[in-house]
């Protein structure tokens, strides 16, 4: 997998920064609220790059993974969850590692929905 770890609050802040998204405004609290959590801005062919937020594998039972990116000029948000949260929620699932996916969400049946551009767990 091609990919940039993002491992401080300034380069959360410069990958959305990269995504082209209007600017966020979060502190320290993103960094308590997503303690154990991986940041990658891995590039993708269809839209350029997107930035994930992946929880640790033990915790991927009950934490959302999420990932933001820009869609033909619309900023897009996603979260993942490994159970239905709402009756329309998208199912999701690839079973073959790839350079554009972070690894530990391949292999499993995932549920997702759009939301809002604000992280999920702030």
């Amino acid at each position: 997998m091609k990919q940039s770890i993002v491992e401080t609050l300034d380069g959360i802040h410069q990958a959305f920064q990269k995504l082209g998204f209007k600017p966020l405004k979060f502190d320290d609290s993103l960094l308590e609220k997503y303690a154990g959590y991986k940041w990658y801005l891995i590039p993708f062919w269809r839209v350029e790059l997107v930035l994930y937020a992946v929880p640790a594998v033990e915790k991927l039972e009950e934490q959302p993974w999420e990932s933001w990116y820009r869609d033909k000029g619309e900023e897009c948000h996603h979260i993942h969850y490994a159970f239905k949260m709402h009756e329309s929620d998208q199912e999701w699932s690839q079973t073959a590692p790839s350079d554009d996916r972070p690894d530990e969400i391949i292999g499993r049946v995932w549920y997702w929905y759009a939301a809002d551009i604000k992280p999920a767990l702030l």
